[in-house]
């Protein structure tokens, strides 16, 4: 896996990053610290609609109707994502391990997953939609973009050619 420069690797004294299936409900807690963390680390665009859509999310978990993966440093679950059938519904990196990978690793072992995979990204995160770009996936057009505070977007990876529908 390349990082940009000035980006470290995704590795620790633990070993190197791994994504795996998870083991089930008895690693939730480490997910939610995971998801809480990230979530305290970026209060610019969360609300409300947004801790709805996790927890909307988390009952398709258990539920059975996404597949869950995460992303490990050794012993520790540093990141996760929930995916349904060609749909990134959750992709959550916990605050202190941005920037050194797990994001863009999730994300491409989602593509290998399914190639014509989407992202569902909040409208209003400007951050979120820009790493998505970073990692090959892109809008149709930028009035795609809603200014609603519960819209979401999607992107699709670049490679399938397709356009981005709204949600």
């Amino acid at each position: 896996m390349s990082s940009k420069p000035g980006e470290q690797s995704p590795s620790s004294a633990d070993g190197l990053l791994m994504i795996r299936p998870w083991s089930g409900v008895e690693e939730v807690p480490e997910l939610l610290d995971v998801w809480r963390s990230s979530v305290e680390g970026r209060r610019d665009f969360l609300s409300v609609n947004d801790l709805n859509s996790v927890a909307s999310t988390l009952e398709t978990v258990y539920a059975q109707r996404a597949l869950v993966y995460v992303a490990q440093l050794g012993t520790q679950i540093v990141g996760f994502m929930a995916m349904g059938d060609e749909r990134v519904e959750l992709l959550w990196v916990h605050h202190e391990h941005r920037h050194i990978g797990v994001g863009r690793a999730l994300a491409a072992f989602a593509h290998s997953k399914q190639t014509n995979v989407q992202m569902v990204v909040s409208a209003q995160n400007a951050a979120g939609i820009d790493f998505f770009r970073s990692c090959g996936f892109e809008l149709s057009a930028e009035e795609e973009l809603s200014t609603e505070p519960a819209a979401n977007i999607l992107l699709r990876h670049a490679s399938v050619g397709a356009k981005a529908m709204r949600r």
